[in-house]
């Protein structure tokens, strides 16, 4: 019997070295902020840019075969895929199937397209929302980079809008000393908004970093749904308190009981994530975010002074430090 297991053993040993040997590709996982995840196979990437100027559908997520450069331009041998969502007919779209096919000839794109190449576009719903996906192949793509890019879109995932747990909340002490009780999390992202984590500098922000009050968890999404209903934008949030409140250190120095939220400026390529300049910033849809803040009762807004955010001067405070986001605190 042991004989027979050292055999064996020794077998799979052989065997595992020439699968690899065969190309059997190793996959790796991905998520990105706005609920959707999956897998890649080794040497795929996914790709933090945008690649048209369409706000509806608007894109969130781009996968390649191929490192993409400043003109994108599809390889010969290249496979490419961006999954655009759309709030509009939702409902007419068919579900997703459990496989995706591309049973005809690729054909010229026109609307919101991301590569000027011939390419496949696809429409399904799923978790309740709505996508479009473009996918290219070159013309010397082999079956394998075909195969590899159809399964990687059978391996993504969609998660639903998740939902609020609403209680009713109270704010003890001040923002830089205070607690929150019985606090209400900003769910990770929503049809109009998503959340970063500025320590992590990537979406979604750690769900203990998006307490709030409960009154203030429910202006901020009114504001920033309708904001993304009005200007097809959707919000990037920070920070708001931790699940007990307290210190929140390195970051802040106030965020302490529930009141306090981040908010980064909309930004000129409506990209989902904060501005890394100054001229990346939409100062038009910047200050309306402001108007629409002073609003809905924010008792300070603290913009940067190089931003050029104008308010009314009792709500309205310049602040260093505040050149890519908007630091808006409610009143207790």
């Amino acid at each position: 019997m042991l004989l027979r297991i050292a055999i064996t053993l020794v077998a799979l040993a052989l065997v595992a070295p020439a699968a690899a040997a065969r190309g059997t590709p190793s996959w790796h996982h991905f998520a990105v902020g706005d609920g959707v995840s999956g897998e890649l196979p080794s040497g795929w990437r996914v790709v933090d840019r945008r690649f048209t100027p369409c706000i509806d559908p608007r894109e969130v997520l781009a996968i390649s075969s191929f490192r993409v450069g400043a003109k994108p331009r599809l390889p010969r041998t290249g496979a490419f895929a961006v999954l655009e969502e759309t709030d509009s007919d939702v409902d007419r779209f068919p579900a997703r199937p459990r496989h995706l096919r591309l049973d005809s000839k690729p054909s010229g794109l026109e609307c919101c397209v991301p590569l000027r190449a011939p390419g496949w576009i696809r429409r399904f719903h799923a978790g309740g929302r709505g996508f479009y996906a473009y996918l290219f192949l070159g013309p010397g793509a082999s079956p394998a980079t075909r195969a590899k890019l159809l399964t990687a879109l059978d391996r993504l995932r969609v998660e639903r809008f998740p939902a609020v747990r609403w209680r009713r909340s109270r704010s003890l002490g001040k923002p830089w000393a205070g607690r929150l009780v019985s606090g209400v999390q900003l769910p990770a992202f929503g049809r109009h908004f998503t959340t970063w984590d500025p320590i992590r500098w990537r979406s979604p922000d750690r769900g203990w970093r998006r307490w709030g009050n409960d009154r203030v968890v429910r202006t901020v999404l009114t504001v920033v749904n309708e904001f993304g209903a009005r200007h097809y934008q959707r919000l990037v949030i920070g920070d708001l308190s931790r699940r007990e409140g307290g210190p929140f250190l390195p970051k802040h120095a106030s965020h302490q009981n529930g009141l306090d939220v981040d908010v980064y400026y909309p930004r000129l390529d409506f990209a989902p994530r904060p501005p890394a300049r100054v001229g990346q910033i939409n100062r038009r849809l910047a200050q309306a975010l402001v108007r629409d803040l002073v609003r809905a009762g924010a008792s300070r807004i603290f913009v940067g002074r190089h931003t050029g955010l104008v308010g009314p001067h009792r709500i309205v405070r310049i602040l260093d430090g505040h050149d890519n986001h908007l630091h808006v605190r409610f009143a207790q």
